[in-house]
């Protein structure tokens, strides 16, 4: 196999803004494999999160890895807005779930973000993008 941080430098490829990971209990091991690339890069990184019951640690791990690299986690509402949790592990035990899909973004440079009704706006630069 391969790495994500690897591959990125050795095919030189365009650096994706989006990940999308689920890879049934391998999260963290995925995440080890780019954390070169999560702490220069900025993606959105959304990783099917299963319970503890189901689980164990595993995704626990993959969400402390990606907090300790800047990383927030952030459910998704019914309107397909985000919501910013505390604890992705909390949450699912809080609403009683078995499995969800928890998006991870980073706070870029200090600066106010928003997250609703499926948009993610910067005051950076006044972008509202489509999430």
């Amino acid at each position: 196999g391969i790495t994500l941080d690897d591959f990125v430098v050795n095919e030189k490829i365009t650096v994706p803004t989006f990940i999308k990971i689920d890879v049934e209990g391998a999260e963290y091991r995925v995440i080890q494999g780019m954390g070169h690339f999560l702490e220069k890069a900025s993606p959105v990184v959304v990783m099917e999160y299963l319970s503890g019951k189901r689980s164990g640690d595993t995704y626990l791990r993959a969400e402390q890895l990606l907090t300790s690299l800047g990383y927030k986690p952030f459910a998704i509402d019914r309107s397909g807005g985000l919501q910013p949790i505390g604890s992705a592990a909390e949450y699912m035990s809080r609403m009683g779930l078995e499995s969800d899909n928890v998006v991870f973004k980073k706070r870029v440079g200090g600066v106010s973000e928003t997250y609703d009704s499926g948009f993610y706006s910067s005051e950076a630069d006044g972008t509202k993008v489509s999430i």
